[in-house]
């Protein structure tokens, strides 16, 4: 597997529960962390350009981070 590993940030709960659908709408592979706080999911090694794909169409912002 090539690249680094990935996670997705969002201001609120609200966003990450909405976005969490919208991934799994289009089949795209994340995992989530009940207990993390920072509203993230974790992408591993998906394609990011499928994630700004799916969730170009929606309002909601979100960064995209390496894990380092």
């Amino acid at each position: 597997m090539g690249g680094a590993m990935k996670r997705i940030r969002f201001q609120n709960f609200n966003d990450l529960k909405a976005v969490m659908a919208i991934l799994e709408k289009h089949n795209i592979e994340f995992t989530w962390d009940i207990m993390n706080r920072n509203h993230e999911l974790h992408l591993g090694h998906v394609n990011t350009d499928h994630v700004k794909l799916a969730l170009s169409s929606c309002n909601i912002p979100y960064k995209i981070l390496d894990y380092s």
